[in-house]
């Protein structure tokens, strides 16, 4: 009996892990890509309809596009769930998410999250600027 305890308590440990799961009801966001226009536009919209106290911002990878630090975020709250791609483009910023390109951090919540939208381009870009990572 007692060698099947480790067993159990490690997938009790993943199981307790994984679980930032939403289901999405929103068609933009199962036909566009979170980097495309329509995506982030419609993005903007449900997040200034939602009550922030009640969104939540789970961080799921780093990525590079066109060479530059994104992380990938998953937003929920209030019906919403979707995935928003924020720019690191601020060198003094999480370095350390940069350094290990988001090793460790996936599915750890960012608290206080702080981001500007820049539409300067025609384009919705959303631009880290403070928050506060936490297990």
């Amino acid at each position: 009996m007692l060698r099947f305890v480790p067993f159990i308590l490690v997938i009790t440990t993943l199981y307790s892990c994984g679980g930032h799961e939403c289901k999405n009801t929103n068609p933009i966001f199962d036909n566009y890509k979170p980097t495309d226009q329509e995506y982030k536009a419609e993005l903007v919209k449900q997040i200034q309809l939602s009550d922030p106290a009640k969104v939540h911002y789970w961080i799921d990878r780093y990525k590079e596009i066109n060479k530059k630090p994104f992380m990938s975020v998953n937003v929920q709250g209030d019906g919403l769930c979707a995935t928003m791609m924020i720019d690191l483009k601020n060198p003094n910023k999480l370095k350390h998410f940069k350094n290990v390109r988001g090793l460790s951090y996936s599915g750890a919540e960012i608290k206080g999250l702080q981001y500007y939208t820049d539409s300067s381009t025609g384009v919705y870009n959303f631009i880290f600027e403070e928050g506060k990572i936490s297990d």
